[in-house]
């Protein structure tokens, strides 16, 4: 665009049957009102400020006088001009520069091309969309299963996605089949608003000499970045153009893809990352317009400055999931709307990954961590997520290796509490695979067996790999995409996949694994079931008797389901030695079955062999089992 010669019509000259009137300063942005056009935007002067509209090569520059300004807004009518301009930019004292409440951008429409600010144009008036009675499924938390996952990389190497389709909206709808297969009930999406995907030079921050086998290695020079993950100031309230098939459209693109997943009753979170200095109005008039205009799910608020009592507050957000960092800052009480809050935060990964290694003092944090509830609000629990090792990595590197990045390695985590299972990298050792695999099995289990909400993270399940790079954040490459190999035909991880899926499907069967009950903080009894057996309890090698020493890297729980008809037993041994443990005893008519186990190499077990009629249950080092007892249905008399 920036090549394309233009004619520029004299300074507030407009076309025939065209005049600028005082308008209404709010809402901000450029919108059309019947056949005129309404402009509502912030200036940091008093004078020379205006709107700059466009039609194919002409352009026309309209200033606002005193009459249009209250404070630092200028806000006019422009009679007759709705449709009579395919774009626009501000302008103020000799600058061009995009809207930020514009709601497409364009220019933007190819990833990672570097484009000048002053070659972007904007659009705000969008076609009418049909949403087709589009509802919101509202699914509770403690019924959800969380994926989160980067539009573009999710999609980029899987084989199963037409070459061209790959990395856009378009593709991430053909996968809501593999998705709602997985158990998956709600997809959490990192950044989806507009940026420049080419990180500017200035954002760059400069490679540093690092070490390499105790040797002094140079610094290479930088070469182009790109921002894969999209955590940078944006054009917050545009869909990102490079990620719509048709670059066009990406605004309807979108819209046909959260449609897609709630027709499927699935749900669709957006992570909105809003720089330092971006204001609450700002923010808040973002939420609102995703939740009205794209009818998102929830929103997860990856920012210092969040605008708590202007959400708490809005009627229009009263029903849809917010989650932060921590929420106990959100006000509450009954003078203020019901809010669906829940703290998503690393906690839960330290105390997880700590009992996963066998490290000493883990145990009762681990404990507290899978089966607490603080605060009253709902927990989303992870033990991997974009920001850190993959699962698989978790189990095969203990130190990162981001070199590519071009930091010299000084970005990302250093402690990433992570064993790689007695050699670094990628080995062809059986028992180390073997050893590795089972790790992962583990480590899933404790996801999805706590009483927060599960969020599994995007080809975990499928043995992705960074290869140790923990903070991909530039590489857009294979290493920042899904890996699928994993899952294809004869692949390795293929096991680790339909255990996600059986674990998705016990959480689901089994209510009292999504901890609908407030657990407190700090005590381990919950309410008898009908059997007058607690809804959650803890047990030992000896039935309730659990060992929380320092020193105990092993424990089992009970969960009651809340009709009393059957009950779950997971017995978690992070010992590096088999430990036998008795199965408490339960109301005579249950019948026990054994239904999984991750020292298998098919941990679920098949119908016909889950039958268990012992008392007592070996559990090999490092793994997890986990029984069935239901009531055994009494068979009608013959006549």
């Amino acid at each position: 665009m920036g090549s394309t010669k233009q004619t520029e019509r004299k300074k507030g000259a407009l076309p025939e049957n065209i005049q600028v009137m005082p308008a209404s300063a709010y809402p901000l942005g450029v919108y059309g009102d019947g056949e005129d056009l309404v402009v509502s935007a912030r200036y940091r002067g008093e004078k020379d400020c205006g709107i700059c509209l466009f039609s194919g090569e002409e352009k026309t520059l309209v200033l606002f006088d005193a009459s249009c300004r209250t404070g630092r807004l200028f806000s006019a009518r422009l009679t007759g001009a709705n449709g009579r301009f395919d774009s626009y930019l501000l302008y103020e004292d000799g600058s061009y520069f995009c809207d930020p409440y514009a709601k497409k951008i364009i220019g933007l429409e190819e990833f990672g091309k570097a484009v000048s600010e002053k070659d972007l144009r904007c659009k705000s008036v969008l076609p009418p969309y049909d949403w087709r009675g589009d509802l919101r499924p509202l699914i509770p938390y403690e019924d959800c299963v969380f994926y989160c996952l980067n539009v573009r990389g999710f999609t980029m190497a899987d084989p199963s996605v037409k070459a061209k389709k790959r990395g856009t909206f378009l593709a991430l709808q053909e996968k809501i089949p593999y998705l709602k297969d997985l158990g998956v009930t709600t997809v959490e999406l990192m950044p989806i608003y507009e940026i420049h995907t080419a990180i500017p030079e200035k954002l760059i921050r400069h490679a540093v000499p690092f070490m390499d086998n105790g040797s002094l290695v140079e610094a290479k020079e930088e070469e182009k970045r790109v921002n894969l993950w999209g955590y940078q100031e944006g054009y917050y309230f545009a869909p990102r153009a490079s990620y719509a098939y048709d670059s066009d459209s990406p605004c309807n693109e979108c819209k046909d893809m959260i449609r897609a997943f709630h027709e499927n009753g699935m749900e669709v979170i957006m992570q909105f990352y809003f720089a330092e200095g971006t204001s609450k109005s700002l923010m808040t008039d973002c939420i609102r317009y995703w939740v009205s205009e794209y009818h998102i799910d929830g929103i997860h608020l990856k920012s210092d400055n969040i605008p708590v009592d202007m959400i708490a507050t809005d009627p229009m957000l009263s029903d849809i999931k917010i989650m932060t960092s921590d929420v106990s800052g959100f006000p509450s009480g009954e003078e203020h709307l019901p809010l669906y809050l829940a703290d998503y935060s690393d906690s839960f990964i330290w105390s997880a990954r700590h009992f996963l290694k066998g490290d000493d003092r883990s145990i009762s944090a681990f404990a507290d961590a899978m089966y607490g509830r603080r605060n009253g609000h709902a927990e989303i629990h992870y033990i991997t997520n974009y920001d850190g090792f993959t699962l698989r990595d978790l189990v095969t590197y203990e130190h990162k290796r981001n070199e590519a990045n071009g930091e010299g390695g000084t970005d990302g985590r250093y402690d990433n509490i992570s064993w790689n299972c007695g050699v670094e990298g990628e080995s062809r050792k059986k028992a180390v695979n073997t050893l590795r695999r089972r790790q992962i099995l583990n480590a899933l289990s404790f996801v999805f067996l706590s009483r927060g909400t599960p969020l599994l993270y995007a080809g975990d399940e499928a043995g992705n790999t960074q290869d140790g790079n923990n903070n991909p954040y530039c590489q857009d490459n294979p290493t920042g995409w899904t890996n699928w190999k994993g899952i294809s035909k004869n692949g390795k991880f293929l096991a680790v996949h339909a255990y996600v899926r059986f674990l998705s499907a016990l959480r689901k069967r089994f209510q009292t694994l999504g901890g609908s009950g407030a657990h407190k903080s700090g005590k381990r009894k919950t309410e008898a079931s009908q059997n007058r057996l607690p809804e959650l309890s803890f047990h030992g090698a000896e039935a309730w008797r659990p060992d929380f020493a320092d020193n105990s890297h092993a424990f089992a729980a009970l969960y009651m389901h809340p009709d009393g008809d059957k009950c779950l037993y997971v017995v978690y041994n992070m010992y590096w030695e088999p430990l036998t443990f008795a199965l408490p005893d339960v109301p005579k008519h249950f019948v026990w079955r054994k239904l999984s186990d991750t020292a298998r190499e098919a941990p679920v077990l098949p119908p016909g062999e889950s039958l268990f009629p012992e008392k007592e249950t070996t559990v090999c080092a490092r793994s997890v089992q986990i029984f069935e007892a239901a009531c055994q249905k009494k068979r009608s008399a013959k006549g």
